[in-house]
């Protein structure tokens, strides 16, 4: 007599044919409108996680795509709990590389057609990257983004740039800042790179009336203009017989010189007012005093050019000393137009070697800030700029402990960068960006008030921000402002005030509920983002902040197109499918740096033909189960099924709740490792497979089946959408889309 077989049966496909049915599913999902209309029918609050906006320049990498999944997966998740989501994507436009993009191809432009070009640049390669993030199918407001380049955005910046005019936070100085010779502008600290530099530091005298001050730098290029020599007030400090010769420099740093005899000691506050000479030039200068000189390097005398130097300027200043610029635009002396850095400074020591001033050199390695953009090493030059005025830092560090960090070293070294930092120089001289809405009179003084500022709505409302640059100085003032000799500032706003004003136009000044991007924007979008809500609104503009690292090469190298290391997403994508890739960016530790490669790549796919497979074997052993079933007592082997799949779930969702996205990864593995093993095994089979397809046992197994697939497809939605959405078809559900289910109901 035959046995009674229910051979298993499914329709779903072993083969995700992704590339088919992922542009299938897309459509699906954008024409029943399907994560916005289940934002709509949420009853609990909204959530936001405001988008910081990616550059809008090159094709997306790696980092983009990691970034971007893990926004999702945030999203997606809060969306299956309940809440209403609202995600706007955003991208940053102004900039010094789309400048020099459109430079390149155009020649030197007027401003207003520099700026339309840059404009229409701009635009192509952000729906480059927008075409290239809607293929993931990625929830948010794809067809509705920010872009700081908008009417809409630049008239709310305006706004905003013009209350922090009109309140005193923004002020003109002429002080030195950091300015970059290779891209011709100043730059902020979150602009610089510190990189290791080989310079030639340098040994020299400085003659007095009865001994030379031994001094010591590592730019000796400086000394053109230098006024003065400053000591510690309270170090001690010796003059010594050297050679025949008598020096004077920091007892501890006696150590420099060999065969001496000391003559005399004192104090540098004794020292203050001595008069010298500097033989490079021939001028007499005098000993200032001040507590900012050490005696860990050098001679415990510190040569002071104010054009040229941060400390220097503020020392010179407190003794009236006027500085003297000794470079142009390019970074080259004026007087030769030799390179400061480079042939300059070798000119320089030539010169100091035929005064006889120069003591002895020394090749020195030293961490040296450089433009982040063009990785070209920067100086400080004496400059007339706008700052803003970052107020009371006991206010800051007192809002940033209300802020959740999610480890404690992110919130010490956001707090550090903090108090670390001088107030905010923004102006920049270029035209590619947001203008510096002032006007200055004929004595160069800062020109504006509510009127301008209303009149100025009025126009970058209706043309943009290129009114600034394309109308004329008397469409551009009120009526009562005109005939005055006023004139317009030429200069544009750091772009990081552009990017990090977008709570103010995005969020409505409400707080996001999450900010989420790269370890770079503590000191970049994550900073820029608290100061200008903190100056304006008094508070932080987010409540909690998440940190990915790095994505590297397979090595563990920073990509770049010189090492020729650069991981193309679309490779992947073309080679195995989105949520393979979803998978991989799930399974690393996105706290730190991850390598991405072929092997990792490649592996995950096994893992994704397993998932694959595992959600097959249910569906086919689910062929004839009737959803109306009520099951009768357990077995023991069911029970156990499903306490797995309850603690399955309760991990899933605690991992969920903590952005513990690994974590997500290894539990599922694991719970389908395990369950293949321990449940869908040979006695299972033989259950399913043999006898009477109406025995109570195969019926109880097939409605744990049920319980299993239903519970997996809604967790790992968040995780593999295009996979779960493809099951779901298969299903028979009542609800259209695997994303109206709701992860706390479902049980």
């Amino acid at each position: 007599m035959e046995k009674e077989l229910n051979l298993p049966q499914t329709d779903f496909p072993q083969k995700a044919n992704s590339k088919e049915r992922e542009p299938q599913f897309n459509k699906f999902w954008e024409d029943n409108d399907v994560f916005s209309e289940r934002s709509k029918m949420n009853s609990k609050k909204e959530f936001v996680l405001h988008d910081g906006p990616p550059y809008a320049n090159g094709s997306p990498h790696m980092g983009h795509y990691l970034n971007k999944t893990l926004k999702d997966v945030v999203n997606k998740y809060k969306l299956m709990s309940g809440y209403k989501v609202r995600f706007v994507p955003g991208w940053d436009c102004h900039g010094l590389p789309t400048e020099l993009a459109v430079q390149k191809k155009y020649g030197n432009l007027p401003a207003g057609e520099l700026r339309e070009k840059c404009m229409e640049f701009a635009l192509e390669q952000m729906d480059v990257q927008r075409q290239f993030f809607k293929k993931l199918g990625l929830t948010g407001e794809w067809d509705n983004p920010y872009l700081t380049m908008s009417k809409e955005y630049e008239t709310h910046q305006l706004k905003a740039l013009g209350e922090l005019l009109l309140s005193g936070k923004v002020y003109r100085d002429e002080r030195p800042v950091h300015y970059s010779p290779s891209t011709r502008t100043v730059l902020a600290e979150a602009e610089l790179e510190y990189l290791d530099r080989k310079d030639t530091s340098a040994y020299f005298k400085m003659p007095s009336k009865d001994f030379s001050l031994l001094v010591w730098t590592t730019m000796p290029w400086t000394l053109f203009g230098n006024r003065a020599v400053c000591v510690n007030p309270k170090m001690q400090y010796v003059v010594v017989e050297h050679n025949g010769e008598n020096l004077l420099l920091a007892e501890s740093r006696l150590s420099l010189l060999e065969n001496y005899s000391v003559k005399q000691k004192m104090l540098g506050e004794e020292l203050e007012g001595l008069e010298y000479e500097n033989p490079l030039n021939g001028e007499s200068w005098k000993v200032v005093v001040d507590k900012f000189v050490s005696d860990d390097s050098g001679t415990g005398l510190v040569h002071l050019c104010p054009a040229h130097g941060d400390e220097d300027f503020k020392v010179c200043s407190r003794y009236g000393l006027a500085p003297k610029v000794l470079t142009n635009q390019k970074g080259c002396f004026l007087d030769n137009d030799m390179n400061v850095l480079e042939e300059g400074a070798a000119w320089t020591l030539e010169q100091m070697r035929d005064k006889g001033m120069l003591f002895k050199t020394e090749e020195l390695v030293h961490s040296y800030p450089h433009d982040w953009r063009t990785g070209k090493p920067v100086l400080y030059m004496l400059t007339k700029q706008f700052f803003l005025n970052l107020g009371d830092k006991d206010n800051l560090m007192k809002e940033v402990k209300n802020v959740d960090f999610s480890n404690g070293k992110y919130k010490n070294r956001f707090s550090k960068m903090l108090l670390d930092r001088n107030n905010w120089c923004f102006s920049r001289q270029r035209k590619w960006g947001f203008p510096l809405t002032v006007f200055l009179n004929e004595k160069d003084e800062v020109v504006f008030d509510k009127e301008m500022l209303e009149h100025l709505e009025s126009l970058f409302s209706k043309f943009g921000s290129n009114s600034w640059f394309t109308l004329s100085l008397d469409e551009l003032l009120p009526e009562g402002h005109r005939g005055k000799g006023l004139k317009k500032c030429e200069d544009t706003v750091d772009v990081w005030l552009d990017s990090g004003l977008s709570w103010n136009s995005v969020l409505e000044n409400k707080e996001a509920d999450l900010y989420f991007e790269g370890l770079d924007q503590h000191r970049g979008w994550f900073q820029s983002s608290f100061l200008t809500s903190m100056m304006l609104q008094g508070k932080s503009p987010y409540k909690k902040v998440l940190t990915h690292g790095f994505v590297l090469d397979s090595e563990g190298r920073k990509m770049s197109k010189s090492l020729g290391n650069v991981v193309d997403p679309n490779k992947y994508l073309n080679l195995y499918n989105a949520d393979v890739l979803r998978l991989w960016a799930l399974s690393v530790d996105y706290t730190q740096d991850v390598r991405v490669g072929d092997d990792s790549v490649e592996s995950m796919s096994r893992v994704y033909f397993k998932l694959r497979n595992n959600f097959r074997y249910m569906l086919s052993n689910l062929f004839d189960y009737d959803k109306g079933f009520q099951p009768g007592e357990l077995g023991e082997k069911d029970k156990k099924a499903l306490k797995s799949l309850a603690d399955y779930k309760r991990k899933m969702l605690e991992a969920y709740e903590s952005y513990d996205f690994r974590s997500l990864f290894n539990l599922t593995v694991n719970f389908v490792s395990k369950t293949s093993s321990e449940y869908f095994d040979l006695e299972t089979k033989g259950l399913l497979y043999e006898g009477s397809a109406d025995r109570l046992e195969r019926r109880n197994r097939q409605y744990v089946f049920s319980v299993m697939l239903k519970e997996m497809v809604v967790l790992m939605a968040p995780m593999t959408p295009y996979l779960c959405e493809d099951v779901w078809n298969y299903m028979n559900e009542e609800k259209k889309s695997v994303f109206f289910e709701d992860f706390l109901k479902n049980s």
